[in-house]
Parts: structure tokens; C-alpha cells; sequence
């Protein structure tokens, strides 16, 4: 068994607390994202249902100022574990 040193320890406290940063700065709630960075901007869940208008999303949510990586790869995921889309599958279906 791996023994969790302090730096261990310290390095799990800073990705929690990131996490919880970051579920504060981008998630869900009703049928829309909330994007909560400089302004909070809001995207309809149904305006981002398939890899296509995803990635049309990213495009334009990259070209902001105040967007992070962080953050865009949290509006990717939310995207697509809320409408079951497989990025991972080797054949890639719109809905």
C-alpha cells in the first residue's frame, strides 16, 4: 500500500479545492450551462447536443478574454455527459 506523504496530502487539498472552484465557475443548472467567470453567460443545454455544435461552442468560448482551460474543458464535459455523447468511441454519431 502507498503511503500519502504530506506533500501527497497537500497536492489532494489544492485539487479539491480547484474542484470546488471550478463546479462553482461552470456547471449546470435547469436546462442551461452557466458559465460564472468575468460575467456570468448562459448556454441552453439544447444549443449543445452534438460533437458538432460542441465543438462550435468551444470555438467561440476560446476567443473570449476571460475564458480558461479549466474552465472550457468543463463546459466539454458537462456537454457531453449530459446528452451521453462518447467522445472516446471510434465511430462518432451526431444526435
Amino acid at each position: 500500500m502507498t503511503k500519502i506523504n504530506a506533500k501527497t496530502q497537500g497536492d489532494l487539498k489544492d485539487l479539491k479545492e480547484g474542484m470546488k472552484v471550478l463546479t462553482k465557475q461552470c456547471y449546470i443548472e435547469g436546462e442551461n450551462i452557466i458559465i460564472d467567470l468575468a460575467c456570468e453567460y448562459v448556454i441552453a443545454l439544447n444549443r449543445c447536443s452534438t460533437v458538432k455544435s460542441i465543438l462550435q461552442w468551444v470555438i467561440q468560448l476560446s476567443e473570449k478574454t476571460w475564458m480558461t482551460t479549466d474552465v472550457l474543458k468543463q463546459f466539454i464535459e458537462l456537454s457531453i455527459n449530459y446528452h451521453g455523447i462518447d467522445v472516446y468511441s471510434t465511430k462518432i454519431k451526431n444526435k
